[in-house]
Order: C-alpha cells, then structure tokens, then sequence
C-alpha cells in the first residue's frame, strides 16, 4: 500500500483548548480549524511528539477519508505543510518544530535564586517612569485612579521624604550603564515643580528618550519654553464635557512643541464620537484612550473588549508567542518610581522596595520571582482554556483594575 509523509511547516503551531484545536501559520496568520475530529486530532497529536521531526507517516486508505484529505488539502492552502510520497529508503523528512529555547530566560533566573543577584539582571529593565510630586488645582474626579490604567498625569498621595535631585543623579547613571532607553516624566502641574526644572537640565547629560506627560489645563507658556529639547509631549485631556471641545481646539492650533501628543481620555459613547469628530477635524497626532470607571462596563463591552476577528487579523509573529509564554509583552522590563523612591513593577500591584534602600537588582529579582507584573501569562481561567491564549496580547493594566483577565467575547459563555 503506497504512502506517505504528513508534515507541517517550522513556523506553524497546534494549539489546543477549549475551542478545539487549530493550527496557526505565523506568516500568513490562517488558521486550520480542526475541531473535534478524533482522526485529525490523532495525526497532530502524532506531529506534537517530541521526535516526530513534524511529520508523520499517512497510509493510501487514510489519504481516502474526507476527514483526513479535508485536513490535509486545508492545511497545504493555507501553505502550513505538505505531504509527499515516502521512499523508505531516503529516510524520513525531519522538521524542527517550533520551540521556545530562551538562553535568557526569566524562569531560570527564578530557579537560580540568589545567584542572579548579579547586575545582568538589569538588562531586562528598558522603560522608567518617574512620578514627581506636584501640585495641581485641577480637581480631577480621578486624578489618582488614570494612571493605573494607562499613562497618564497624576498628583501623588506619596509620604516623605522625597527623592533629590542628587539622588535622581545616581540613578540616571545607573540607567544610563545598563542601556534603559526610555524614561517618562509625570506628575501634577509639572511646570509649577522647581525639581522637575532640574531633572530636566539633569537628564540632558544622557542619551535617554525623555517624554513628559501633562494635563492640557497645566499648559502656558512656561512650559512650553521647557519642552523644547524633549523627544515627545503627551498631553493629557479629560473629554467630559462637550463645551470644553473649542477650548481644547484653540489649545492645539497655538500650542508650539517640538513633539506633541494628545492623549484624550474618554468613558463613554459620546465623549468618543466628540473626540473622534475633532481629531479628524483637526488633523492632529490624537490618540482616543478608554478610561473604566466602574460604571461603564458597558462601553467597554462594546469599544474595548475584542473578538476573534480582532485577534486573528494580522499574522502573530513566532517570536511574538514565544515571548507571551515566558513574559507578559506589555509590562516586562517596566519600572516606575514614585517620589519618595518605592519602586512598582506595576502600580497596580505592591511595592517591590525603595531604591533608597535596595539595588535595582535586588528588586527586579524580587519581581521575577513573585511573577505579580512582568511574568503575568494568561495561565488562570478561563483564558487558560482558550485554543487562542497565546494569540492574545498579554493582560494589561485594563485586566488589572477590572479583576476580569479576558476582555474580550471570544469565551462568551466564560462571562
């Protein structure tokens, strides 16, 4: 009986959940839907074995099976493997599957314990932010809950005593040997703040990208005399009432910065469509940001929460999977620094310690070993059922304030 070798391409992956299980080409990002067909799950599971090479050996009478030819014509459309006649003699075809090999592996650093207590820890930190504290008579109805959702400007509530700017000094030499790229300015009324001042002339010693975040309210023309040698501004906007919106719009046309974005906080349907309208009418860099407020789920549901069209849109790169199975993409290797010098892997979680009083690297061990922010997967329910986990972005700040890990309707029934 004649036949032959089944294998699937190196930059294919099978996945498996409760949707069933699908294989997923990261070139061209289709996906093979295998549902629950015991013949073809049986053939993957076949693949999945460690010394399988990716390719399995299929008989004449299996080829002849709609199930198996269905599958197999599916899987050569979508260019995710072939198969072709088997000469025994030639030996078998040997794929090497995609697997995650990290020669820097954050888990090892959690096996090795103490012993990564050494500086090559910090080659993981690539973004600070830094929170000064500053008054501001803005009065925000959240000024203490934006910025543990997103990037955002804020009048910290922390205690004394204050980072110097002595002490900002060390630190930047300290960042500035370990390769950090990017650090972010935030505070109240920044302009009024006589340290942030310093920092500034401070930080031009360095070769960091500098970006200072504000609220439009906070703006004239001292400060705008400040930002002119700073990478990027990002002025934040509270869209609560519409008659604010000419304001805002004459705010923009005059304004002179060598690089502004305007970052508009928005809770509702009709703060969106205002928002939307001006950008587009204006034909400024604008970025529409959600804000939850624990009453708004429903504008979530319908803006923020994602389908499976949605993630399965653009091809996932391998390397993109890889990442989401050790780390979480959108908050590893992120610091924030409060102003009395505590240290949040993520503000949404405890601090790690003081810098005051602790090395860097003692800290940033201290996450990676507790795993809270920079290696938080979506291992718990009910995205840990999901046949897509690892095509989704990792959790987020969002996940975070919600206490809900999946934002999104591809488990509806998970709800």
């Amino acid at each position: 009986m004649k036949k032959f070798w089944f294998y699937l391409e190196p930059y294919t992956f099978v996945f498996e959940g409760k949707q069933g299980t699908v294989v997923y080409n990261t070139l061209n990002g289709k996906v093979v839907r295998c549902e629950n067909d015991i013949v073809v799950n049986d053939i993957l599971c076949q693949l999945k074995e460690r010394n399988s090479g990716y390719c399995t050996l299929l008989t004449q009478e299996q080829i002849s099976s709609k199930e198996i030819k269905d599958f197999v014509d599916n899987i050569r459309s979508t260019f995710s493997g072939d198969i072709i006649d088997c000469d025994l003699s030639d030996g078998k075809p040997f794929i090497i599957k995609p697997i995650l090999n990290l020669l820097n592996d954050p888990k090892k650093t959690q096996q090795e314990k103490g012993y990564t207590l050494r500086e090559n820890v910090l080659d993981y930190v690539h973004e600070i932010n830094i929170y000064l504290k500053t008054d501001c008579a803005q009065g925000c109805s959240f000024c203490n809950e934006y910025y543990k959702q997103f990037l955002c400007c804020t009048e910290s509530s922390t205690s004394y005593p204050l980072l110097n700017i002595e002490e900002y000094k060390m630190l930047f030499d300290h960042l500035s040997v370990i390769g950090v790229q990017k650090i972010n300015i935030l505070g109240g009324n920044l302009s009024q703040n006589l340290l942030f001042k310093e920092l500034l002339k401070l930080i031009e010693n360095y070769h960091f990208k500098t970006y200072v975040y504000i609220s439009y309210s906070n703006i004239d023309l001292h400060f705008v005399s400040l930002m002119r040698n700073i990478d990027n501004v990002t002025v934040c906007i509270l869209v609560q009432e519409t008659n604010k919106m000419n304001i805002i719009f004459s705010l923009i046309k005059n304004i002179d910065l060598r690089s502004v974005k305007w970052l508009f906080i928005v809770s509702s349907e009709k703060e969106y469509s205002n928002v939307s309208q001006l950008i587009e009418e204006s034909e400024i860099v604008g970025e529409v940001i959600p804000f939850f407020n624990n009453e708004n789920i429903d504008f979530f549901e319908k803006y923020v929460y994602i389908e499976l069209e949605d993630i399965l849109s653009e091809p996932i790169s391998r390397q993109k999977i890889y990442s989401r199975q050790v780390l979480n993409e959108s908050l590893f290797g992120k610091l924030t620094i409060m102003p009395n010098g505590d240290v949040h892997a993520n503000v949404n979680n405890p601090i790690l310690g003081n810098i005051k009083l602790q090395k860097l690297n003692e800290l940033i061990y201290k996450e990676i070993a507790t795993s809270d922010s920079w290696l938080k997967k979506r291992e718990e329910m009910p995205c840990s059922s999901c046949t897509y986990r690892l095509l989704c972005p990792s959790p987020g700040n969002y996940e975070l304030v919600m206490n809900r890990l999946n934002l999104c309707n591809v488990l509806s029934d998970e709800k």
